[in-house]
């Protein structure tokens, strides 16, 4: 029951700090924060750790997630000085750059979004039109 019990409470913790939102990490000058999960399965105990860091604005920066001790996922995120996202970095265990993502705007709404693969070679674009109420 006792662990049960802690195991509840660690549940409520990491579901807490995970929602944190940008306006939140700026509001609390959050740095970074490490979120903990045991995922229990019949005494396979699988530990997930998930780091977030952010900037001074409380623009998410990087974030890792890890399994076993092991990089799962690594991304890494820029903004233009309006606050958008202006690109989105995919990292391989070693801070290789495996996939770019780079978005750009105009007045405000993204316009178009490029895809680059490790050699930063353009393999897919996106083009966004809008169309305006009178």
């Amino acid at each position: 029951m006792k662990n049960f019990m802690i195991i509840i409470f660690l549940f409520s913790i990491t579901a807490t700090v995970f929602s944190q939102s940008e306006k939140k990490a700026k509001k609390y000058h959050v740095k970074t924060v490490t979120i903990n999960e045991t995922v229990l399965d019949n005494g396979n105990n699988k530990e997930l750790i998930e780091e977030k860091a952010f900037d001074e604005k409380g623009k998410l920066t990087e974030h890792k997630e890890y399994n076993d001790n092991k990089i799962k996922t690594w991304k890494k995120y820029t903004y233009t000085q309006d606050g958008n996202i202006e690109s989105e970095q995919t990292l391989n265990a070693k801070g290789v750059i495996i996939k770019k993502i780079v978005y750009k705007y105009s007045n405000g709404l993204k316009i178009s979004k490029s895809y680059y693969d490790s050699k930063d070679r353009l393999k897919k674009q996106k083009y966004y039109e809008y169309n305006y109420y009178e």
